[in-house]
């Protein structure tokens, strides 16, 4: 009896709700395309019946696919606790045992992984053939699908993404610790970044903002509707399941949020006024916006009612899991009629009628005038959310170290935040307007990004304050705070954060991303820029933090050491600046020349101006990195003084007390020869 009650306590949450989705998806795909005319037969060109209404459906089919691979991979890597070693009287696992749910998500996410591959392929086909307006098959479609594949932008996009998609479906085969998940996780991610740059008409002069929007809108959807499949379907009742259940309803919220963001900006690029919302476009559009409220509804109320309760009963969560599931599933049917519906905004209406338009894919900003710079604003989804996440997760890890009823030194708040606004204003103000047109304003966002944002957010100590903040886990899994810990105790973190390695490092970033061809194509691509920042982000941050960053380590480099690297990288920037004054050769000649701006700036005479910002922006990094690592010198060097001081002072105490000992034994002996002669 104990054994079956101990079996029926450890069931799955829903897994025929999970099952049931499949139908309401495949419903909802056909009835929103029905209510959209988009199913109509063309009269220039005509795939079938079969095209036109499956082509919706296997695009939902494929969502879901991808989308429980990559919640599933989240959960692997952000919630279950992984299986350890055992041996002797642990061989046999416990049955509530945490890490059963992570071999159950291994095995999910091992078969989801293959479906998505063959199932995109099959989606592959129906989009080209409803593109084509012919229908599968014949003599010559497999000679113009490969012509589609290989030579036309949008083909090969496709293409890569295939590719990307089986190379995950390997890894999904082969996960067996937090190491080949991560593996298995880099090309499953990337495949959102062709499927974003694949929606949105290129040319365009807000095709990077669409397409960061997009990008965006489907890691929030993909994460947050796969994390609630793969959590039903391995997730047992017990005592674990209200850990989980927390942990995964602290990522959907987040989730919710970007989808919900994202999602009002993409309909405000394809919308060209509130009476559109009548059209069929705009009915599915509404459609798709009430079951979104419909589930963060779900979510409100599951967090507030559910979670807290469920060390007394599980139930409420297995019905609220089974309801959201159904509605997320019509959400994406829903969604994937509406990415097959004509959008009421015309894509061509918006083309760019300048040539700094047409080069750079942005809208020309006015002048460079001194109030432009602060006034000035470049919209990018995916920098805003990475600019707010470095201060929300900053302040929610400053808010739980309050909790725990720690002090945390003010003008490290201060320099952390003054950092992020100063990142933001590089990222998203000014700086990136005029950066993308003029070679000045681009190489100082360069050595802001590398230099002064940098030595203020390590002012700012956030590895110390999310250590200090963090509750820490028990069961075996890894929160942002664990793989914070992990990734900094590597080998290759250790040799990366010495500040030889973190100085070649760096100016090797400076060559590569000014000097080279990766400069024209950060400039003219949206994927280029995003790495190009990333990477000068990262290097510049290692390095700082090597010369001034809090580490405890008693093998620590010395301050003369330190000194030297810094002195290196300010030479570098000299020399930069001495070459750019001195070039007649214009950097990314087929960008910044191709420009034609018409505030009459000529390029070279700028890439001039150029070299004085590399010395004032790079200087004045360098001169702030310099006075921190100087006052740590000086107060290393006063504390080795006063631990000096105060060794030769307990010295001489200890010298002063053997004396008056050895006073004291020769007046005894005295006094016992004076008695033995008497």
């Amino acid at each position: 009896m104990r054994r079956l009650v101990q079996v029926s306590t450890t069931r799955a949450l829903a897994p025929r709700w999970v099952l049931a989705a499949l139908p309401v998806l495949v419903l909802a795909a056909l009835g929103a395309l029905a209510a959209s005319g988009a199913a109509a037969s063309s009269s220039l060109a005509d795939a079938g019946a079969l095209v036109q209404w499956a082509t919706p459906v296997v695009a939902a089919l494929n969502r879901l696919a991808g989308a429980t691979v990559l919640g599933g991979l989240v959960l692997l890597l952000l919630v279950l606790s992984p299986p350890r070693a055992r041996t002797g009287a642990q061989a046999q696992p416990e049955p509530d045992d945490p890490a059963r749910a992570w071999r159950r998500a291994a095995s999910v996410v091992a078969w989801a992984g293959p479906i998505w591959a063959v199932v995109n392929v099959v989606e592959l086909l129906f989009q080209y053939a409803a593109a084509a307006g012919r229908p599968i098959g014949g003599a010559e479609f497999g000679g113009e699908l490969a012509f589609y594949l290989t030579e036309i932008p949008a083909g090969r996009t496709e293409l890569v993404a295939a590719i990307l998609i089986a190379v995950t479906a390997l890894g999904c085969v082969a996960i067996a610790d937090y190491r080949s998940a991560a593996l298995a996780a880099l090309p499953a991610f990337a495949v959102l970044f062709a499927r974003a740059s694949s929606g949105h008409a290129a040319g365009r002069t807000d095709h990077d903002l669409a397409v960061g929007a997009m990008l965006v809108h489907l890691f929030g959807a993909a994460v947050w509707v796969g994390g609630l499949v793969v959590l039903c379907l391995v997730a047992r009742r017990g005592a674990s399941l209200a850990v989980l259940a927390r942990r995964y309803s602290t990522i959907a919220g987040c989730c919710f949020i970007l989808v919900g963001a994202s999602g009002v900006l993409t309909a405000w690029l394809r919308m060209n006024e509130v009476a559109d919302l009548s059209g069929p476009y705009g009915r599915l559009l509404v459609a798709k916006v009430i079951l979104f409220v419909l589930v963060g509804g779900f979510g409100w109320w599951h967090r507030r009612r559910t979670i807290d309760h469920l060390h007394h009963s599980d139930r409420p969560f297995g019905q609220f899991a089974a309801g959201q599931i159904l509605v997320l599933a019509a959400t994406f049917g829903v969604s994937s009629a509406l990415a097959t519906t004509p959008p009421p905004r015309d894509l061509a209406a918006a083309l760019p009628t300048l040539p700094a338009e047409e080069v750079s894919g942005r809208p020309l900003p006015g002048p460079p005038e001194p109030g432009a710079w602060l006034t000035a604003f470049a919209p990018d989804l995916v920098l805003a959310v990475a600019v707010l996440a470095l201060a929300g997760g900053y302040l929610f890890a400053l808010r739980r170290v309050h909790r725990r009823g720690l002090h945390w030194p003010g003008w490290r708040i201060a320099s952390y935040l003054a950092g992020v606004v100063l990142l933001g204003w590089g990222l998203l103000g000014g700086v990136a307007v005029y950066g993308n047109l003029m070679v000045s304003a681009h190489l100082s966002g360069i050595f802001l990004l590398t230099l002064v944002v940098p030595a203020l957010l390590v002012l700012g100590a956030p590895g110390e304050l999310i250590h200090a903040g963090a509750p820490g886990r028990s069961d075996g899994s890894r929160g942002p705070a664990e793989w914070l810990a992990v990734a900094s105790r590597t080998g290759l973190a250790r040799r990366a954060a010495h500040p030889v390695t973190a100085t070649v490092h760096l100016g090797v970033a400076l060559v590569l991303w000014l000097f080279t061809p990766l400069l024209s194509w950060a400039l003219s691509s949206y994927l280029g820029g995003l790495v190009m920042t990333g990477h000068l982000a990262v290097a510049g941050y290692i390095f700082v933090h090597s010369l001034i960053g809090p580490d405890h380590r008693a093998s620590r480099p010395s301050h003369l050491l330190r000194a030297l690297s810094l002195g290196a990288v300010a030479a570098l920037l000299a020399g930069i600046g001495v070459l750019l004054a001195r070039m007649q050769i214009l950097l990314a000649a087929d960008y910044f020349g191709a420009l034609g701006l018409p505030w009459g700036v000529d390029a070279l005479a700028d890439q001039g101006q150029g070299a004085i910002a590399v010395w004032a922006v790079g200087g004045l990094g360098v001169a702030l990195i310099g006075a921190v690592l100087m006052a740590s010198w000086v107060r290393e060097e006063d504390r080795e003084a006063n631990r000096a001081a105060r060794l030769a002072a307990r010295r001489e105490r200890q010298a002063r007390a053997a004396d008056a000992g050895d006073d004291e034994l020769e007046a005894y002996e005295r006094m016992i020869s004076r008695r033995v002669r008497r």
